[in-house]
């Protein structure tokens, strides 16, 4: 099949062009690679792939922008929408996509159709697109921040799965004072830890601060997104936790965890890594309730402890706030763009939309069909009890080297039925490397009724002029958060005595300003 017959000289099958990717470890050639082959046997586009290092990548892809040596294009190389606005927007380096997308991507437009959201979602402050987009329609990631608690240390303190905070500072200082896990020594287990420098899900606040007050604050994201610095939406309205009252009634909380003893103190100097060294270190278990948008993350799948670890669905706090926020805006844009300057424009839009149908996203994702997957048959069900689509043959990784997929370095179309799509077989132990993924449905949506997406704050462009105008403020206000979120918890700062002055520091930091240039993008786009 040739998508690329039609055109002149410059659209023909004999041409040939050169693409910006991202190397990854587990990738082992992107220009011998079996998908790189098959796209192009597909297409008949010749492409050579220029790579930069996972590990820096940021650094690399600024310098790849700032020179003027630009490839016909980019996929999946780390670009943001401050980099589309910038390049695409002002400079005019990308080439907007409308009229290319409605001639030359029917799959892309297919989508569009199918998510009605998307395509004001990623069409820019000038009325254009610029960016062909990645389709991850996660499921379980849309309620990521989850907890887990240990069963096996419920049942030795005689406790039931607490539904409420007060219940859990109950089952907490259970797991601190009773004999939990059998050791024949009282207070060798860590009743709570989390970690606070770097995972998925691991932050100690995120699920609990909830039970308080709408908290979406991830605070080590790095970045000027808007999720760093709390923002969010309230019948129309852009806000931040940080005055509200439930907010301060949740440090006082998180802080209480630390003073009895319940939160480990390790926490705040601990990443994923060194969070799931401890709950594995020791001859018997000792960590009792951890976060994390899957068990992996603080445990060793592999090992005996993960299993006891089951998820625990939002508490109601003293108010009777329960909820956790849901993130519907799955979109991002560190997609497919084309350089301005390139001769193969139509030829390469079509190439990306060619990632969107079924076969070649799976191959993109698992490696070729027939060898690391196959087409699902007739009564085989997905993970929501509906007709499967595929069966991984392989296990998927992106740890080990290998050369028959892009691991997840492309464009694709993983949506809702896809990601449900795969085949699970009843008698797969859920707690299994193949039955995470049902796992994670499952519990996700068991989480629904506590789901709270209308006050997640929806990805507004701002304008250059916007972004230069508060990104000094958004550097010290996240300095702030980091500082004295973390310190009030932690008792490094008081609370009682400490926190008029934060806020006050908040607005010198110009936090009203940031929150006011964000409420001008989002009424352009959403009211």
């Amino acid at each position: 099949m040739m998508l690329f017959a039609r055109g002149g000289t410059s659209d023909t099958t004999s041409a040939s062009v050169t693409m910006l990717v991202t190397g990854h470890p587990a990738i082992i050639d992107w220009n011998t690679n079996k998908m790189s082959v098959w796209m192009e046997q597909q297409t008949g586009l010749k492409v050579n792939y220029r790579t930069i290092p996972l590990q820096g990548r940021a650094d690399a892809l600024s310098l790849e922008l700032a020179s003027r040596n630009y490839p016909d294009a980019f996929m999946a190389a780390g670009t943001n929408m401050t980099h589309v606005n910038r390049y695409g927007v002002v400079e005019g380096r990308f080439l907007a996509l409308n009229d290319l997308i409605r001639q030359n991507a029917p799959n892309l437009r297919g989508v569009f159709a199918a998510n009605p959201g998307y395509e004001g979602l990623l069409t820019m402050t000038d009325g254009k697109i610029y960016v062909m987009p990645n389709i991850n329609q996660c499921y379980h990631c849309t309620m990521y921040t989850k907890m887990w608690i240990n069963q096996d240390f419920l049942r030795a303190a005689g406790k039931n799965m607490p539904t409420t905070t007060d219940q859990l500072l109950d089952v907490l200082r259970a797991f601190r004072d009773m004999d939990v896990n059998g050791s024949g020594n009282r207070g060798d287990e860590i009743p709570f830890a989390a970690a606070t420098l770097g995972g998925w899900g691991n932050y100690p606040e995120l699920f609990l601060m909830n039970s308080f007050t709408f908290y979406n604050a991830h605070l080590l994201n790095n970045s000027a997104a808007a999720d760093s610095l709390g923002l969010y939406v309230e019948n129309g309205v852009v806000k931040t936790p940080w005055a509200e009252p439930g907010f301060l009634d949740g440090l006082r909380f998180m802080n209480q965890l630390v003073r009895e003893g319940l939160l480990y103190e390790g926490t705040f100097t601990m990443d994923d890594t060194a969070l799931v060294n401890l709950v594995e270190s020791g001859n018997r278990p000792r960590v009792g309730m951890a976060p994390g948008g899957y068990g992996g993350i603080f445990s060793d799948m592999s090992g005996t402890r993960y299993p006891s670890f089951v998820p625990l669905m939002p508490l109601r706090g003293p108010r009777g706030v329960q909820q956790i926020p849901k993130d519907i805006y799955d979109l991002g844009y560190n997609g497919f763009l084309v350089s301005a300057d390139t001769q193969h424009a139509a030829a390469l839009v079509r190439w990306a939309d060619k990632l969107y149908e079924f076969e070649a996203t799976m191959n993109g994702y698992y490696g070729p069909q027939g060898t690391n997957w196959r087409a699902a048959r007739s009564g085989e069900l997905g993970l929501d009890g509906k007709p499967a689509l595929y069966v991984p043959l392989v296990p998927w990784q992106e740890v080990e080297p290998q050369n028959d997929h892009w691991v997840q370095m492309t464009i694709s179309n993983r949506d809702a039925a896809f990601r449900a799509g795969e085949v699970y077989d009843n008698s797969t132990p859920l707690y299994s490397g193949d039955g995470l993924e049902k796992l994670l449905y499952d519990t996700t949506a068991a989480m629904e009724p506590y789901a709270n997406y209308q006050m997640v704050m929806p990805p507004v462009k701002l304008s250059e002029a916007q972004t230069s105008e508060i990104s000094v403020p958004i550097t010290d206000i996240r300095n702030l958060l980091m500082r004295y979120v973390y310190g009030f918890i932690s008792g490094t700062n008081n609370i009682d005595t400490e926190f008029a002055g934060f806020l006050q520091q908040l607005n010198t930091a110009g936090l009203a300003r940031v929150v006011a240039v964000y409420q001008s993008a989002y009424n352009a786009q959403f009211r």
